[in-house]
């Protein structure tokens, strides 16, 4: 095998991992754009930022992705219930809506679900708004989110020294 074949499935490899976690991610984006008839907004160094988020390690979170849609058109009597449905449907049962709150002055509404493991929790929040939205994947570390629910005093502080 070549030397050039052999870096392109390195390269291949090491990306895998990158887009394992990503499917139910994409589903509920797809879902906002197939809903709405939009597509997320580029954000420039959105990448770059999250990479550094993983390398930093930082306490308690170890993944993080996000969309988000601009100047989105919310027809009056568009179905946040068909939707919140759908977006429950595209994450699986795994996946549990752990809070939902609507506001009332304009129409918006944030909807989180949670997907415990062992090691991880998975939150998926996705808030809609009159004319934008926003979708975003976080993935904690249980045992950093246990430290900070016993001791959340403690972890600020913590958190303050390090920074």
């Amino acid at each position: 095998m070549s030397r050039r074949a052999l870096d392109l499935l390195l390269v291949v490899a090491l990306a895998i991992p990158c887009f394992a976690g990503d499917r139910e991610f994409n589903s509920v984006v797809s879902t906002v754009e197939t809903q709405y008839g939009v597509h997320k907004m580029h954000v420039p160094l959105l990448g770059f930022a999250t990479f550094c988020l993983k390398m930093a390690g930082t306490p308690g979170t170890s993944d993080m992705k996000i969309a988000v849609f601009q100047h989105m058109p919310r027809p009056r009597g568009s179905s946040d219930l068909e939707f919140e449905q759908r977006v429950t449907s595209s994450l699986g049962p795994e996946w549990q809506r752990f809070v939902r709150v609507r506001t009332q002055e304009n129409n918006g509404f944030t909807i989180i679900y949670t997907n415990a493991g062992e090691k991880d929790i998975k939150m998926m929040i996705v808030t809609l708004q009159p004319d934008d939205a926003t979708v975003v994947q976080v993935k904690l570390k249980s045992s950093d989110l246990k430290r900070w629910i016993d001791d959340p005093e403690g972890m600020a502080d913590q958190d303050a020294h390090e920074n």
